[in-house]
């Protein structure tokens, strides 16, 4: 059997050293018929490992009914990389994070009772050895330990359990490493828990975005004897509805991070080459908020776009990547031990790089050595080009590096070039090492090039225009490449083209505009010039869609629907087998009087559209056009029927409120405020977060809540429930009701809000009579105490207007087509406020152009494509208001029927009119530059 080890500083597969370079690409937000153009791309921009990320909840939707086809193909995937010769790191969980609905997890979970998520729990450990069972076996021999060597080079652990608890971490994290192990996992495993905990046997990895220099070298400290590896580093936030989408991270403030990572003698994994979309109901919610759910476009500003489209980062970002991976067995044989002192290259007490910059008088040089020979990073004043630095080389050669278009550059010293020679020095930025024949090297056009081989000293000065120089120098071809021409450049098994703007699927050069020809470069410095001008592409004029078939929902709104089916009571989604998407729910109660009542469902997902006997009461729950948990209703006297259109908006996908369940899973309270006591802070006795439950993020055994406390005392002396409810409040913190720890608040690091209801029974410290809530916050919140004191507000369940009522649920799907028809004279009325679905046909032209529908007009709801599940889209609120920020959804090529008729469905919360809605064809999404 193949062995990987490794050292303090890289792997090695049966003694050979390997340097990873990872791409963010994950399978499940990707059509399965496109994965191969995906991957094509990021081994195009210098990339030689593929990061891939594991959802649950797409392997296992229902308990027990696996799926590894369709996007849960990941073997399929894991063997597209290999054929690119890519090796593939497996992200397994179970928890994954990334934006997804629930961090990944499926849903049915917390159908299982007494089940707790992520901290070892039997029941939850059950399904997890089940679960990593299949899952591993559908790639286990395609690792590089394999008879037939594979591609999995590292299969990664969770994700993010910033928690310090030893005992919690022995019998939940050890576990997890136990059964990848025994599944049949032999390659590393990784880690990624921000140094909060150690797990025996693995390799912890870094994430983030800030530090990268520093923080890697002190990881170097603490773990010695493992690599270097940020697993993680994000270039790219997803888009949240109702959001300003958030900043994009220019292409050269990537470079700067990927040059601190390979400064600090580390290998780089960009989690968001291609983002990828949220299909159907994939997307989650991100915690620090109310309502802060994730768009339908997962992470808009990665390299490579929603559509597949090469964006300016791609270019710029190639560069780097390139020289990392052709390189890599520099990197993966540098000294560990040798980390000179430099100048800080990030953000140190308060002081920004530039100003740093200015006072010490030039770029921060960061030098490494090794074995292989030596590289040396040069960060320069952010923001700033052409800048230039004279290095005195051990010689007593000055060697002045010209920057160019970069603020921060990289140079090779005594290197050996695979056999054929020892590259001595040189002030051009090395870009790639092909077949060990040809040194690739570019810097700004015009600029004055110094290099020697095998001390052989030679000058030149870097071109012009799109052809570039051609040198062969002594066993070497050298080809010196400004930087125009760089982001042209691009390799194909033992040739270089330059001139390109990519390859295609058999490997040719594609014209690239702005070059009239593709030069080819072989080992022994021939040059062909390909007369290719780059293709003008049209895209195909807008088309719109202003003809549609209308299918009324007002048999479901009303209660009418016969597909209502009995159930006990209220019940989430999943136990009413519904793991995804909408659901019906419908009760027939009594009012025993005609009253207008201040009312509350404090048991339900985050959004539920409310009607009785058939009139819209509104949408309870959050975001946009949402009025809350708490609203007035008026039913008259006797029998009533309520439905609920329970949402599936996503579960959060990290942070403290994680493992929230959806639909409408509790009853309809009457209720009224309960008076309490004015709040006052006052000095109580700490206590252990671990103590309310044993997992919360970011804190740990030896961190106390303050004792700086909020107190409240209410009376009440009968036996109906109380809510605590609050909103709004970023501090977090435990609640104590009577002395006893009833409930950890998740403030900023959940939803910012809490229904938590206390029942007057046994198994609550409730009692009748007088009661005392505290509130003790973290020590980080007590400056947040008066936003909680302000906030917090009790309310007595005084009447359960649904108790003893008849329960129903009714599935949600697309009516068959049959039953759409033209609304208007002899067709059927839009119902109008009502939930409905459209549909139309179009005829698409051929096109490489990606397609993109506008849901201009409509307010909230799904859009299906030739029956395939779009995504979500979010445009407007019942009333009209603008939610956005995206309008645009993307239509994936390989879903498309050019020169057929095609279908486009549409579900509207609101049974708002598509007849504004068009299909627009563009390279880019709405967000990407």
């Amino acid at each position: 059997m193949t062995r990987i080890t490794h050292d303090g500083q890289s792997f090695s597969i049966d003694n050979r050293r390997v340097w990873l370079v990872g791409a963010g690409i994950d399978y499940a937000r990707v059509p399965p018929d496109m994965w191969a153009d995906r991957i094509a791309a990021a081994k195009q921009a210098g990339f030689n490992t593929v990061v891939t990320t594991c959802p649950w909840l797409v392997h296992e939707p229902r308990k027990g009914r696996y799926v590894f086809d369709g996007f849960g193909n990941v073997r399929r995937f894991v063997e597209l990389c290999i054929e690119q010769e890519l090796y593939v790191g497996v992200k397994v969980g179970p928890y994954v994070g990334g934006s997804y609905d629930g961090g990944g997890l499926p849903s049915w979970l917390r159908e299982i009772a007494s089940i707790s998520l992520r901290d070892g729990g039997p029941l939850f450990m059950e399904r997890v050895s089940l679960y990593l069972r299949k899952l591993i076996g559908e790639f286990s021999n395609l690792q590089v330990t394999s008879a037939k060597p594979g591609g999995v080079i590292f299969v990664q652990a969770e994700q993010s359990w910033h928690c310090t608890n030893d005992d919690l971490a022995e019998s939940y994290l050890a576990e997890i490493n136990r059964h990848i192990r025994e599944n049949g996992v032999y390659v590393p495993i990784f880690t990624a828990n921000g140094l909060w905990i150690d797990t025996p046997g693995t390799v912890e990895t870094w994430t983030g975005w800030d530090g990268l220099l520093s923080n890697l070298r002190q990881l170097r400290v603490i773990h010695p004897d493992r690599p270097r590896v940020v697993s993680s580093l994000e270039i790219a936030s997803p888009v949240v509805w109702g959001e300003e989408p958030p900043p994009q991270r220019d292409a050269d403030a990537i470079v700067h991070r990927v040059a601190q990572v390979l400064a600090a003698g580390a290998q780089p994994m960009l989690a968001g080459f291609h983002g990828g979309t949220n299909f159907g109901f994939l997307g989650g919610r991100m915690p620090g908020g109310p309502d802060r759910f994730v768009a339908t476009a997962a992470a808009p500003g990665t390299l490579l776009g929603e559509g597949g489209a090469r964006s300016a980062k791609y270019e710029r970002v190639k560069r780097i990547m390139t020289f990392a991976s052709h390189f890599g067995f520099v990197f993966a044989e540098l000294d560990t031990d040798y980390q000179p002192v430099t100048l800080a290259v990030d953000q140190i007490g308060g002081e920004d790089a530039a100003s740093r910059r200015k006072r010490c008088g030039g770029p921060a040089v960061v030098p490494l050595r090794g074995a292989q020979g030596r590289v040396v990073f040069l960060f320069g004043e952010p923001g700033v080009t052409d800048q230039a630095a004279t290095l005195l080389l051990d010689n007593g050669l000055p060697l002045t590096i010209h920057m160019g278009d970069q603020w921060v550059t990289w140079l090779l010293l005594d290197v050996d070039l695979g056999g054929r020679g020892r590259l001595d020095y040189c002030n051009l930025r090395p870009f790639a090492l092909i077949d060990r024949s040809i040194l690739v090297l570019y810097g700004p056009e015009k600029s004055p090039a110094h290099l020697s081989i095998n001390e052989s000293a030679m000058e030149t000065t870097v071109p012009t225009g799109a052809k570039p120089r051609v040198i062969r120098h002594g066993d070497m071809t050298v080809v010196i490449c400004n930087e125009q021409q760089i982001d042209a450049t691009y390799i194909a098994g033992s040739r270089v083209y330059v001139g390109a703007d990519g390859l295609d699927a058999s490997g040719q050069p594609l014209p690239k505009p702005g070059f009239t020809h593709i030069t080819v470069i072989g080992g022994q410095g021939e040059e062909t010039q390909t007369q290719r001008a780059a293709p003008i592409v049209k895209a195909p004029p807008t088309i719109r869609l202003d003809t549609w078939g209308y299918v009324s929902c007002s048999g479901y709104v009303d209660g009418s629907n016969p597909r209502f089916a009995s159930i006990a009571g209220p019940e989430t989604l999943d136990a009413c087998g519904t793991p995804s998407g909408y659901g019906w729910y419908r009760v027939q109660f009594k009012s025993a009087s005609a009253a207008k009542r201040l009312c509350a469902v404090p048991d339900i997902g985050q959004r539920l559209h409310l009607y009785v006997d058939g009139d819209p009461m509104g949408i309870a729950g959050t975001g946009p056009g949402a009025m809350g948990n708490f609203f007035e209703l008026k039913v008259g006297k006797g029998e009533h029927v309520a439905v609920g259109l329970a949402d599936h908006t996503g579960r959060f996908s990290g942070g403290n409120d994680f493992g929230r369940r959806k639909g409408w899973f509790g009853h309809l309270f009457a209720v009224k405020p309960v008076k309490a006591s004015r709040p006052k802070i006052e000095s109580g006795e700490p206590i252990s977060p671990l103590s309310v439950r044993p997992f919360i993020l970011g804190q740990s055994e030896t961190r106390l809540t303050s004792d700086q406390q909020i107190v409240w005392s209410f009376e009440h002396r009968r036996k109906t429930p109380i809510i605590i409810h609050v909103h709004n409040v970023e501090a977090y913190g435990a609640f104590l009701l009577n002395g006893t720890p009833v409930t950890w608040y998740a403030g900023a690091t959940g939803e910012t809000a809490m229904r938590f209801v206390v029942q007057a029974d046994d198994s609550s410290p409730f009692k009748r009579g007088r009661n005392e809530l505290r509130f003790a916050p973290d020590p980080d919140c007590v400056n947040g105490l008066d936003a909680m004191m302000k906030s917090l507000a009790l309310y007595e369940c005084v009447e359960n207007l649904t108790e003893g009522g008849s329960w129903g649920f009714a599935r949600w799907e697309a009516p068959p087509v049959g039953q759409f028809a033209s609304p208007g004279r002899g067709g059927p009325k839009v119902s109008k406020g009502q939930p409905g679905w459209w549909r139309t046909t179009f005829t698409p032209k051929p096109s490489t152009v990606p397609a993109w529908f506008d849901t201009e007009g409509l307010s909230k709801g799904q859009v299906y494509l030739n029956g395939h599940n779009v995504g979500r889209y979010f445009t407007a609120t019942a009333t009209g208001a603008r939610v956005g920020p995206q309008r645009c959804l993307y239509l994936p090529e390989s879903w498309l029927k050019p020169g057929e008729e095609n279908e486009i469905m549409v579900f509207d919360e609101h049974g708002f009119d598509p007849s504004k809605t068009r299909i627009e064809y563009r390279v880019r999404g709405e967000f990407e530059v």
